[in-house]
């Protein structure tokens, strides 16, 4: 059951995550062009004050009315007003785009998040601490959302606070909760395909520990499972294996002196490959004459 509802949760995360990415994609296309457009039509308003045709003793008026051809007042006004504000970056149609989402965010993730119960190997992992946070404190009313002192440590990373945070009246900033909720779902899902976070009655993404036997039980399954690589020291292993390449290398070493060919490049090309290499280098040293010089 945990891994259907693990598996509906990762797939309309990815689902939102796929359509904000799309949103956000055309928004800031659309930006960009509009941003384009813009300039092309402020470059047509400065040509005004370049143009030899028109006299330096011609009333403001008759200035002013070929500007207004140009570009309305009301649309220059607008123009205007917008200098003093930030210009719009990616990141914030990618936050639009969630907001415009809200409803599926709510919908569908919500209530799968709700239903699943996460464990984490590291009991100081902040993001479960927020997952909790979530489910008990969420959603408040807007006018009551809790401040951003309120949240886990280190979940609001600086860059991401002017997103998931909105201004008081008083300059505070409190927490804009769909927009937190999402972000947390979304280092969930991460910490989820990375293993950091776990479900204990799941087949799919249960613990690593969960894997592991003891060393008790460890011997009795190596003897069940029957590998000769499993019962044998590492250092003799490693022995017959250099051994068997040292074999190899003498066949080759062999065929490579009845070669009429000129070998002479790639002997070098050789004795370049084992002085890189580390394993090479231990077989020269045991077998010093493996490549003729």
């Amino acid at each position: 059951m945990s891994d259907n509802l693990t598996n509906a949760f990762s797939f309309f995360f990815n689902k939102i995550e796929s359509e904000i990415s799309v949103l956000t994609n055309s928004t800031h296309t659309a930006h960009v062009m509009n941003q384009r457009e813009e300039f092309i039509v402020m470059k047509r308003l400065a040509q005004l004050y370049v143009d030899d045709k028109l006299s330096d003793e011609m009333n403001f008026g008759l200035v002013r009315k070929k500007a207004f051809e140009i570009l309305s007042k009301e649309d220059l006004l607008n123009k205007v007003s917008a200098i003093a504000k930030k210009p719009a970056q990616e990141e914030d149609f990618y936050w639009q785009a969630a907001d415009s989402l809200k409803r599926k965010i709510t919908s569908n993730l919500q209530h799968l998040v709700a239903a699943l119960d996460f464990s984490s190997t590291n009991p100081e992992n902040r993001w479960m601490e927020a997952l909790r946070w979530i489910k008990t404190d969420f959603p408040r009313p807007k006018q009551s959302a809790p401040f951003t002192d309120e949240c886990p440590d280190k979940t609001i990373p600086i860059k991401l606070l002017p997103y998931l945070s909105n201004k008081t009246d008083n300059n505070s900033e409190k927490i804009n909760q769909s927009r937190y909720e999402f972000w947390i779902y979304k280092q969930i899902n991460y910490q989820l395909k990375k293993g950091s976070i776990f479900l204990e009655d799941s087949l799919q993404y249960r613990s690593l520990s969960q894997e592991l036997v003891s060393l008790e039980e460890k011997e009795i399954l190596i003897k069940q499972l029957n590998i000769s690589a499993l019962t044998q020291p590492i250092d003799r292993q490693l022995d017959s294996l250099f051994a068997e390449l040292n074999g190899l290398w003498e066949v080759f070493n062999k065929e490579l002196k009845k070669t009429t060919l000129n070998i002479s490049v790639m002997t070098i090309k050789i004795k370049h490959y084992i002085g890189r290499n580390p394993i090479l280098k231990k077989m020269r040293s045991l077998n010093p004459d493996f490549i003729n010089k």
